[in-house]
């Protein structure tokens, strides 16, 4: 074999035209929204107000814990993955603690093995 002998690189311009054709055709969506998630092996925050969040699996869950805490029946909407990226929680007491995103958050609960449903955050303490 000889040792100057190079390996020819794989043609991917057919592969690549095909995903391209698809998404124009509206076959495939490759937008950053469907490209990301919501969610964390399907835990999701679910948005209970103005000022609490919910942690659950479902949202029928959030709902009905959210109603067992505060007895205010209100509809749940699940975060989006551009929020859970952009909203930020803080750590400590106070707005002037550190903070780190939703979606950071919800990681340290899931790796935790935390139990679920429970409140994420509030803005009333």
């Amino acid at each position: 074999m000889n040792p100057h002998h190079l390996e020819q690189t794989p043609d991917t311009g057919a592969a690549i035209a095909a995903v391209n054709a698809a998404h124009a055709a509206g076959i495939i969506d490759m937008s950053e929204e469907t490209t990301m998630t919501n969610h964390i092996n399907g835990v999701r925050v679910y948005e209970m107000n103005d000022c609490e969040w919910v942690v659950a699996r479902s949202e029928q869950e959030a709902q009905a814990y959210h109603k067992d805490l505060n007895g205010e029946d209100d509809s749940p909407r699940a975060l989006t993955a551009r929020e859970l990226d952009s909203l930020q929680y803080h750590i400590g007491d106070s707005r002037s603690s550190p903070t780190i995103t939703f979606r950071q958050r919800l990681q340290q609960l899931v790796d935790g093995g935390e139990t679920f449903p429970q409140l994420f955050a509030t803005t009333e303490y």
